[in-house]
């Protein structure tokens, strides 16, 4: 039985850090936390942290650190993340939640996705999602038909922090907060740096050989 292991993604937005997670999930069983699906399925269902949460992200701004370290406890802290191991997507994202964390559990792997922030804006500015949570890029991954989820038929729409205003805000705020995090985990021996610039099969590579999986 393969040996758990307790994993960050970082990357700028439209990094393809949540689609490395993802893969690194289905293909090594690890279980899958982000932070951010967390909060639009609240949003979603309109519970009392998805009204908090829809404020924040209209605005293009983060949860408050109370909040998304309670949630990221949670979800650690279930039996089959332990067993497992697991993969975080968008958290922490600034060095209180680092602390808190590594208060909480070791973490074995920390792998940042590099990517211009040029790119990363024409990556985030061509997103598409659908209601029904499937997401599309109009160039990288297009529904079949254009402006219509493949799935259920809906039309697609630009997520409000997907919007050029809140994008330069959220990679601004990404580079002020990242920064002392990712020193914190080379100091620890745990960071791996990959490019995030080639197609999503060659980073994937990439990841798995930084983290030395088979």
């Amino acid at each position: 039985m393969r040996k758990p292991r307790n994993i960050i993604i970082f990357g700028p937005q439209g990094s393809g850090k949540g689609t490395q997670a993802q893969l690194l999930a289905d293909n090594f069983g690890y279980i899958y936390i982000s932070t951010g699906d967390i909060f639009r399925r609240h949003v979603k269902n309109k519970t009392q942290l998805g009204k908090q949460a829809l404020k924040y992200i209209k605005s293009g701004r983060l949860m408050p650190d109370e909040i998304t370290n309670k949630i990221a406890l949670v979800e650690i802290s279930k039996p089959k993340a332990k067993t497992n191991g697991f993969i975080l997507d968008g958290y922490p994202r600034n060095l209180a939640q680092t602390k808190f964390l590594n208060e909480k559990v070791k973490i074995t792997d920390a792998v940042v996705i590099n990517l211009t922030d040029a790119k990363a804006a024409r990556r985030i500015g061509g997103r598409r999602v659908c209601a029904c949570g499937r997401t599309y890029h109009i160039i990288y991954n297009p529904p079949k038909k254009s402006g219509l989820c493949d799935v259920c038929g809906k039309k697609l729409f630009i997520r409000d922090d997907d919007k050029p205003a809140a994008i330069k805000k959220r990679l601004k705020i990404y580079h002020q907060e990242i920064k002392p995090v990712l020193e914190l985990y080379k100091k620890q021996d745990v960071l791996k740096v990959v490019d995030g610039t080639p197609p999503i099969p060659e980073v994937f590579r990439l990841v798995k050989e930084a983290l030395k999986l088979k």
